[in-house]
């Protein structure tokens, strides 16, 4: 079918087409500017506030790169370990902010070739066998690169681990992201999980 154009002469069906399109490009389409909402009484983002307040217990406690907090067993010391390596000590009911926490563990001086610490868990029978297992990675792309390993606590006030006493659980490659989480769980099976 063919449209007559305006002089008689005759269009093809396609161009009536184009033409609506071609007008309807300069027509405007936008919304009308909003005015910025400045009134509102809301609280939240996006939830409601929670029904209580956060507050810092060990105000001068700085672990920069923390990976893992837990309560030794016994509960009278937190520890806590970060990326690079490093493990501290300190008295739950210590809560002076001047105090200084205790070292109870150096990745860097004792796992030669290490690039860092993931996570660790104390044994459930720590108390009596006073076992901690740490996953500890070394630098990408070596076959055994990423282990989970079992040291012994010492007994001293404060305690610290005894690097000699490593006994590796578990390895397997390095590289990529290698992020890892030690738990037991309500049974006493050691659960270990790895990207």
């Amino acid at each position: 079918m063919a449209a007559v154009w305006g002089g008689g002469r005759v269009a093809r069906p396609g161009s009536w087409l184009l033409l609506l399109w071609a007008g309807w490009a300069v027509i405007p389409c936008g919304a009308a500017p909003r005015p910025p909402w400045t009134t509102g009484n809301v609280v939240g983002s996006p939830n409601p506030p929670a029904p209580y307040r956060t507050e810092a217990i060990y105000p001068g406690r700085r672990f920069p790169g923390a990976v893992d907090l837990a309560l030794m067993p016994g509960g009278e010391r937190w520890v806590a370990a970060d990326n690079g390596g490093k493990m501290w000590s300190f008295r739950v009911d210590d809560r002076a902010a001047s105090r200084k926490s205790d070292d109870f563990f150096d990745m860097r001086e004792s796992v030669r070739g290490s690039d860092n610490l993931l996570g660790f868990a104390f044994h459930p029978g720590f108390r009596t066998n006073r076992y901690v297992y740490i996953n500890i990675n070394e630098p990408g792309n070596r076959p055994r690169g990423s282990k989970v390993s079992r040291f012994r606590v010492t007994a001293t006030e404060p305690p610290v681990v005894d690097p000699t006493t490593e006994t590796v659980i578990i390895d397997w490659a390095s590289g990529g992201h290698n992020g890892c989480t030690v738990a037991f769980g309500p049974d006493g099976t050691m659960f270990i999980s790895t990207g």
